[in-house]
């Protein structure tokens, strides 16, 4: 049996990549978004966490809190509602990039368990970056739209 394109596998596994796509996506958004929220509840934690743990050379700890939070917070809902989704992905992949230069306990030997999250992170990141936020997603709908925009023109 092979997996040629337009059988009945070919189908049902791309169903399938939609599908685990948008599992990526949810994830994403509740490891993200969570961590942006639990941020705007304890505001000078926050701040302090940014002075002294995320000590970022070339910004303010002020601006750097709040460009992270929002960060955290904007790209999150966008890729849980694959809409700028592959955009949505790079800030992600980005934010937590900084997050494993700056995060001074990543880089200790208890850290060492954390950062290997942080892999995982980046590694979904990439995958919506790569395959797209997949069928089930506002991108896909707008694409669509505007694909029978055209035919209809």
């Amino acid at each position: 049996m092979t997996c040629k394109e337009g059988g009945a596998i070919y189908i049902f596994l791309n169903k399938l990549g939609s599908f685990v796509n948008l599992l990526i996506r949810v994830m994403l958004f509740q490891f993200f978004f969570f961590s942006g929220y639990d941020k705007l509840q304890s505001w000078d934690t926050t701040l302090k966490l940014f002075e002294n743990e995320y000590a970022i050379s070339f910004l303010s700890p002020q601006m750097a809190a709040v460009m992270g939070t929002g960060a955290e917070i904007i790209f999150a809902c966008l890729i849980l509602m694959g809409l700028l989704t592959r955009i949505s992905a790079w800030g992600l992949f980005l934010l937590n990039l900084f997050v494993m230069v700056y995060a001074q306990h990543l880089h200790t030997e208890m850290g060492q368990v954390d950062m290997f999250v942080h892999y995982f992170w980046a590694i979904f990141c990439m995958v919506i970056l790569c395959y797209g936020p997949g069928m089930i997603s506002l991108d896909a709908l707008f694409c669509w739209l505007r694909g029978r925009k055209k035919k209809s023109v």
